[in-house]
């Protein structure tokens, strides 16, 4: 949402999927370097992203939590 694009893009909808499973999506900074954010909102959205579910957050009011933080 923050840089108006998609994660991942592919030629085929095959790799597209592919790479939603198998590969951890770049950080913002790498991928949009004119777009800024700190650091501590770059770390939330890259958890939030996260392939293994343990390693996201577990509720909403945890990632509300760290939002509030950041802000």
């Amino acid at each position: 949402v923050l840089s108006g694009k998609i994660p991942f893009s592919a030629d085929r909808t095959s790799m597209l999927i592919y790479n939603h499973v198998s590969k951890q999506p770049k950080p913002l900074s790498d991928r949009f370097p004119n777009i800024r954010v700190s650091a501590q909102l770059e770390e939330l959205i890259m958890r939030c992203l996260e392939k293994d579910p343990e390693n996201r957050y577990q509720s909403f009011s945890d990632l509300r939590e760290d939002l509030e933080t950041i802000q």
